[in-house]
């Protein structure tokens, strides 16, 4: 492959293969009279770079030469060569949080001595041939520091890869898998975890209604982490383990666990008074699943599987009561300075963790989050009751944070099996982006609804920094939405499968892609979209012609139709920059062949929505948080309001002249601010 091709700064070229290790093979690659590229994820068997400059080359993995030459600014990071690395008059070569092993070449050889700078690799060599600069043998670290500059956190270490399907992979014990400076691997490829033998533990039957019963297991060491592919964020939920039931011991009927080490499902629609056999299953390999499929086998993950042996628990039984006993429906509390070992029964005894919450709550529970912040994820292992709620709700609304923790935890609250709950006052805000949310039995949602419903979320704020950490939904019923702010999420709130659904009251800020990104909807279901504030979309979309504000609906009222779905949409409000030349609303792929701006008016038109919303130029918030997403200054302007400024929904409220403080249906607000009860 040859790549002869320039770039700009502001634009360079990419050449890539998908996913995260190199999985596009060329034979030889020639990079001649190049500038501002960058190639990645590829596995070649050499490769020559001469006559360019500005090129950035990341997850390469090259079984032979690597050859620069005539070159200026070259980086090669996080690759694994397996042989020399050659260099010839060139300049600003940096080679970092790499790995290059040959068992007789020297590993760096150049004819004079190049500006070259190392950091985070490891150098392996049998014969301790590092370099060979300017006829100077140089056979350690040590006399490599004379010559390369930087050579910070440089080690040799052998053994640091094992080989599987002819490729490096990194092994888990190996300092190189953690060793990049934020705890991460250098190198090309993936860690390589050898499967255990699974085993299942801790299996308890959490709550019994005469309809309804909640059992929840672990699973300590088939994690998926072990194996799962990183980057996989687009594949389905691996499922690792099911339930298998009946009211005889052959157990007919199952439900699958979308858990990872952590397991809890809730069966509906058991007779009361009835004994039901059980027990616990773990496939010979990990099945997937997707709301419409009938589990089909994870095959990319087949090759992981060989040492992976089946196991299943020993049969047990509970009995459903025969009447239904009203639940205590206590107050809990949580608080930072609090203790697991207290009772959660006041602010003075209470516990600390989510997880603590997580087991004990009960149905008609509702958890008090006292002012702090906290780290973890909010999983009840019982679903609440039609008429007995599970409320989780901040003491102060605004003030109790679920942090993600510098963006490491996939989810803040994950509702798997998990209906009738009441979301409020909560702000959830640093979890991880969907490249690496696919772990724990979770995706990248701050907030995860699946197989569950009669879900209230209202009054809080969903602050995604920019990353992929949607509100997630598959599979779900009767959700809603009330006075909460979602803001810097690429997709505010993402899902499919969805009966009933309901955004009344909430703000959109910033958002980066759309705000909406929800389709497959169940006959004749309701979708209602009712005061809300549409805030702005990012520059880069905007000029980009992006999906709108409210984006990817193109095949929605077509299905609609055939659906009987009853859409509503209107009493909302839409603010576009003054620099805005589209004022592109949305819910249809851009139309070119019409006069601009858009606005409201295009979808009053085109599709009998928005009837009595509005639109505005002149948006003011009370906080003076700034709003005009076109501004080059926009990102430095609100990183200097968060300095400032705590952020809660009193940052969201409207001035008292504010057009937007009676517009809605029957006179009421739009968007979200402090909770009141007009």
């Amino acid at each position: 492959m040859t790549v002869s091709v320039k770039g700009t700064p502001e634009k360079p070229v990419t050449i890539r293969s998908r996913g995260n290790s190199p999985g596009a093979r060329v034979s030889s690659l020639l990079i001649d009279n190049a500038e501002n590229i960058k190639i990645e994820k590829l596995s070649i068997t050499e490769a020559l770079i001469k006559n360019s400059q500005d090129v950035k080359l990341e997850r390469i993995y090259s079984s032979k030469n690597i050859e620069i030459l005539s070159c200026k600014n070259v980086q090669l990071g996080y690759s694994t060569i397996l042989s020399e690395v050659k260099i010839g008059k060139s300049s600003g070569v940096e080679l970092h949080h790499s790995i290059l092993s040959s068992a007789k070449e020297y590993l760096i050889v150049s004819s004079e001595s190049p500006a070259l700078f190392s950091e985070y690799n490891n150098f392996i060599s049998p014969e301790n041939k590092f370099a060979l600069i300017d006829n100077n043998k140089l056979n350690s670290l040590d006399a490599m520091k004379k010559y390369v500059n930087g050579m910070r956190y440089c080690i040799s270490s052998p053994d640091c890869f094992k080989i599987v399907d002819g490729k490096p992979y990194l092994s888990p014990s190996s300092i190189c898998s953690s060793m990049d400076g934020k705890g991460m691997a250098i190198g090309a490829f993936e860690i390589w975890h050898d499967v255990p033998v699974a085993e299942i533990t801790d299996v308890k039957v959490n709550y019994l209604s005469p309809s309804s019963a909640s059992i929840s297991w672990t699973l300590p060491n088939t994690s998926s982490v072990l194996w799962r592919v990183r980057g996989g964020w687009s594949d389905g939920r691996p499922v690792l383990s099911y339930l298998k039931y009946g009211t005889t011991p052959d157990c007919g009927k199952k439900i699958v666990s979308l858990g990872d080490i952590f397991n809890s499902v809730t069966i509906n629609g058991l007779e009361a008074g009835k004994k039901y056999y059980f027990k616990i299953e773990v496939p010979k390999n990990p099945e997937v699943w997707l709301p419409d499929t009938n589990l089909p086998p994870f095959k990319m993950l087949e090759k992981f599987m060989k040492t992976w042996k089946a196991a299943e628990t020993e049969l047990a039984s509970f009995t459903t009561p025969a009447k239904f006993t009203k639940p205590a429906c206590r107050t809990l509390y949580l608080s930072p300075k609090g203790s697991d070992g207290n009772d959660g029964l006041s602010r003075e005894t209470a516990w600390k963790s989510l997880k603590k919450a997580s087991v004990e709550v009960r149905p008609g529970d509702t958890v008090i989050l006292c002012d702090g912040v906290y780290e973890g994820t909010f999983r009840p292992v019982v679903s609440g009751l039609p008429d007995f709620k599970i409320t989780l709700k901040a003491e102060n609304c605004g003030s109790a944070v679920i942090d993600g923790s510098n963006f490491t935890r996939p989810c803040g609250i994950l509702l798997d099996l998990c209906s009738h709950v009441v979301i409020d006052g909560i702000v959830l805000e640093n979890f991880s982006a969907k490249l690496f949310g696919n772990r724990a039995g979770m995706d990248y949602g701050q907030l995860e609804i699946i197989r569950s419903g009669d879900i209230t979320a209202r009054n809080c704020i969903f602050n995604a920094h920019g990353q992929y950490q949607s509100t997630v939904l598959k599979d779900v019923f009767d959700i809603k939405f009330i006075n909460n702010v979602f803001m810097f999420s690429p997709a505010q709130i993402a899902g499919h499968y969805i009966n009933n659904i309901e955004f009344r009251g909430n703000t959109f800020f910033y958002t980066l892609i759309s705000n909406f990104n929800v389709f497959k909807f169940a006959a004749n279901s309701e979708v209602i979209i009712k005061n809300n504030l549409f805030a702005g979309l990012s520059k880069q979309k905007v000029l980009a012609h992006g999906v709108g504000i409210n984006g990817e609906w193109k095949d929605f009222f077509s299905e609609a139709k055939n659906k009987n779905i009853k859409f509503v949409c209107d009493y909302n409000a839409w603010y576009f920059s003054p620099s805005d030349p589209y004022n592109f609303c949305g819910f249809e792929d851009f139309p070119s062949d019409i006069k601009l701006p858009l606005g409201v008016k295009r979808l009053q038109d085109k599709f009998g929505i928005e009837k009595h919303s509005i639109e505005i130029k002149n948006l003011v918030f009370t906080s003076g948080i700034p709003v005009d997403y076109m501004s080059d200054d926009f990102n430095k302007l609100f990183d200097g309001f968060l300095k400032k400024n705590k952020l809660t929904l009193k940052s969201f409220e409207l001035p008292d002249n504010s057009p937007l403080k009676n517009s809605g249906e029957n006179g009421v607000r739009i968007g979200a601010g402090i909770p009141n009860t007009k």
